[in-house]
């Protein structure tokens, strides 16, 4: 494992350096968008929220689309839209500003709802994110087994995920310039308004640009993840004792029950982070026994099939040296340029003290949205679920082959 590591440093360098020009981003954005929020006092007659019952109600959605304000208290807080249950949930900080800032915010989620194929998008937003799952795993596999054809089907897959990211970019692009067009015929949203309502979508529209060209680094600089995937770095050297087979029965006994919760959701409501935890455990353990048992390719087919959940525990861990460099170095000097991109003004303050009642009703509402996406499986669910039981194949080799 460690000359694995030590193969890596090329790729780990790219790694980090994608890194940190993703922090400098965030940096930049949060700068950019604080300055945006500072040139303006808040001075428009409505919150942002406010803005949007208005415009849910102008347009006559208020019974088709709802909306919430969360904080940290809750489940999570951003700014989105749930597609599948028509709701629309903004930060604290953006539902109670009233600036033009985080007026086009909310009127840029608002356009999400508008756009007739949202579900589309969402479904392409799912498909990407299993895509690339499944991508970091061969691609982390590969480093050890050195399997032909399976780095140039990564490949594949990381093309895929790049031009599905296109997609999302086209998605995000009409609802900004359906925003930019409800804004502009809003009484009392001036040029300058507009103006700062333009910067903002297009700051906001350069992360994703950003995310894009990541993608795109990586696709131009892949030579490097194929210099190190040419050499395997496993050799056939484990002998299993009596101990090890029993082992490796218990782990496979805990998958065996960690696939039927998958599939079937066995389990009472708030016990799933029991099984998922048992499971990954038992999935760790049973990769760590057998990677190196057979020399047979369609084994360790079947070993990088059943780590494909388990490839960004060993990213996080062969990166582990690289970050704590970083802390020492790099964070410090950037530490110095971050700042809070929401101005907490006065204004903003009585608001929110105002609207108490309605971030404990959006919280709560968050809540039972995230308990219906846990009993109502998506796309993206049953993709990722049939990701976390990939070892199914390995289970089958293992025992019965």
């Amino acid at each position: 494992m460690i000359k694995l590591i030590a193969a890596l440093w090329p790729l780990l360098l790219l790694f980090w350096a994608v890194s940190v020009a993703g922090s400098i981003a965030q940096i930049l954005f949060n700068r950019g968008f604080r300055r945006i929020d500072v040139d303006h006092a808040d001075d428009l007659p409505m919150t942002a929220g406010e803005w949007l019952e208005h415009a849910l109600t102008r347009f006559g959605l208020s019974w088709r689309i709802r909306k919430i304000v969360t904080d940290k208290s809750g489940a999570y807080s951003l700014d989105c839209y749930h597609p599948y249950h028509h709701t629309i949930q903004l930060s604290a900080e953006t539902y109670f500003k009233r600036d033009p800032a985080h007026w086009a915010i909310a009127a840029h989620e608002l356009g999400h709802a508008m756009f007739k194929p949202v579900r589309v998008f969402s479904a392409i937003r799912q498909i990407k994110r299993a895509v690339t799952s499944v991508a970091i795993g061969l691609t982390v596999g590969n480093f050890i087994y050195a399997l032909p054809g399976i780095t140039e089907l990564a490949f594949k897959l990381f093309v895929t995920v790049a031009v599905l990211h296109a997609f999302v970019l086209i998605g995000e692009f009409a609802a900004s310039r359906w925003a930019l067009k409800t804004l502009r015929a809003e009484p009392g949203f001036g040029r300058t308004h507009m103006r700062s309502a333009r910067r903002t979508l297009t700051l906001a529209f350069a992360t994703y640009l950003f995310s894009f060209a990541s993608y795109l680094v990586l696709l131009t600089q892949w030579h490097v993840i194929e210099a190190v995937s040419r050499v395997p770095h496993v050799l056939p050297t484990a002998v299993f004792t009596t101990l090890h087979w029993v082992v490796a029965a218990v782990a496979s006994a805990v998958l065996v029950y960690y696939a039927g919760f998958q599939m079937w959701r066995t389990v009472r409501p708030g016990r799933g982070w029991v099984s998922r935890l048992a499971g990954t455990l038992a999935l760790i353990t049973l990769v760590a026994l057998v990677w190196d048992l057979r020399a047979d390719p369609r084994f360790a087919l079947c070993v990088m099939l059943a780590g494909m959940p388990l490839a960004s525990y060993f990213l996080m861990l062969v990166v582990v040296p690289i970050y704590i460099v970083e802390a020492f170095t790099i964070d410090p000097l950037l530490r110095r340029f971050r700042v809070e991109p929401t101005h907490l003004t006065a204004e903003f303050r009585r608001d929110r003290y105002a609207g108490s009642e309605q971030l404990k009703l959006g919280n709560a509402m968050l809540k039972r949205l995230t308990q219906e996406y846990a009993d109502t499986p998506y796309l993206g669910d049953w993709l990722h679920t049939i990701i976390r039981i990939a070892f199914i194949p390995l289970l089958i080799a293992l025992w019965l082959a």
